[in-house]
């Protein structure tokens, strides 16, 4: 049977047989020297304050600044709304 590689896509060298790893995307067991290592970039900066301070040279207009005041407070607001809803539910239980 034909290989593609000398190594079958292992860096395992002559170390004997090394543990595993499940993959994140479909569950599978994977020897942990063959398994690729995916690095995804994310951005911390959200696309609107970027874009706001792009077009504006490092600076926000009082419009964005309200809008984005608003979104922190509802999404403060949400937060809120689950820690009372888990403390009523842990409550009722005792």
């Amino acid at each position: 049977m034909p290989v593609k590689r000398a190594s079958r896509g292992r860096k395992k060298g002559g170390k004997g047989s090394s543990g595993v790893v499940q993959c994140t995307n479909c569950g599978q067991t994977v020897p942990k020297d063959k398994a690729k290592k995916v690095t995804s970039r994310l951005s911390l900066v959200e696309h609107q304050l970027a874009k706001e301070l792009r077009a504006h040279k490092g600076a926000t207009s009082i419009n964005f600044r309200k809008f984005m005041s608003a979104k922190a407070f509802s999404l403060t607001a949400y937060y809120d709304s689950i820690v009372n809803f888990l403390k009523k539910k842990l409550y009722m239980e005792n």
